[in-house]
């Protein structure tokens, strides 16, 4: 979790959390939709408006695979 709090700076200027999130899945040809869990409608109206304007860019796209490779070596696997 260091790291990942340590990381999250890195796109305050350009996007929110939920907007970086969302276009990151979006961004990997892989991923056909993307399933968003809300309670209320206004976590509804927050995703849809997380997903305007422009995709990452490739130099963003990147810095969010790296530290998701990081963090992918630090977890459990609980079906060895």
């Amino acid at each position: 979790m260091r790291k990942l709090n340590k990381s999250q700076g890195f796109h305050k200027e350009i996007l929110s959390l939920l907007s970086l999130s969302l276009k990151w899945c979006l961004a990997h040809p892989y991923v056909d939709s993307i399933i968003c869990g809300v309670s209320k409608l206004s976590q509804l109206e927050q995703n849809i408006e997380a997903l305007h304007g422009e995709g990452l860019g490739e130099e963003l796209k990147q810095q969010c695979d790296e530290i998701g490779k990081d963090l992918m070596k630090h977890r459990i696997s609980y079906f060895k």
